[in-house]
């Protein structure tokens, strides 16, 4: 029975095909035939396009009580791109986890230029920017790990510049060193950091944005 099933209709669920990732809503599941009719942003249209069927596909949805994840694999049946928004159909997974918060969970690996903000206070009380750049080797919903040829001191606030692409353009992250490691015998740094005071906007785009890359 699909009653006890996370993946409802009207809910919102992130796919992962490929190289391509977006998030849709559910807009109806056949019980019978269990599939999903995934509708699908307008702007991916021409990369639907290019999806063949049989692809795999990794979906991801909250949990009813918004906190857990149910992440499953699942293969695309049809593309209905006539559609207003185009469809996507895919299998309802066989198999499929409910994991606790993505931030508890492993890291994911990217390769991510970042400008760096370091904020030093002046003796006048006023602050100052200084623009630096660094590039982010993974991230989580909890922070992220970043390699810089930069001095940065434990416990340090930056900020983060993090072009997400789509609508949801740049953003800028809080956050706070936590340690420090040499990168091999290199001039370079990894510097892990814990975001720190996000507000509900940023956290929801930086969600979906890590969603994405599952």
């Amino acid at each position: 029975m699909m009653d006890n099933i996370f993946f409802k209709k009207g809910l919102d669920i992130f796919v992962r095909i490929g190289d391509i990732g977006f998030k849709g809503n559910i807009s109806s599941i056949d019980e019978s035939s269990k599939r999903i009719d995934i509708g699908v942003p307008d702007q991916l249209l021409s990369s639907l396009a290019r999806v063949e069927r049989g692809s795999e596909c990794t979906i991801t949805a909250k949990s009813h009580a918004g906190q857990n994840y149910v992440v499953g694999l699942s293969k695309v049946i049809e593309k209905m791109l006539n559609f207003s928004p185009p469809l996507l159909i895919i299998d309802f997974p066989e198999k499929f986890e409910e994991r606790s918060e993505l931030r508890r969970y492993r890291r994911i690996g990217v390769s991510i230029i970042t400008g760096i903000y370091q904020e030093k206070e002046l003796k006048g009380g006023n602050l100052i920017e200084k623009h630096l750049e660094g590039t982010i080797v993974d991230i989580g919903l909890g922070g992220c790990q970043i390699m810089a040829d930069y001095l940065f001191e434990t416990g340090e606030l930056l900020l983060l510049d993090l072009n997400i692409g789509g609508n949801g353009g740049n953003i800028r992250i809080p956050c706070q060193v936590r340690y420090t490691k040499p990168f091999y015998n290199t001039r370079l740094k990894l510097y892990g950091l814990e975001f720190v005071n996000i507000g509900k906007e940023i956290k929801d785009k930086l969600e979906s944005f890590i969603t994405n890359l599952i």
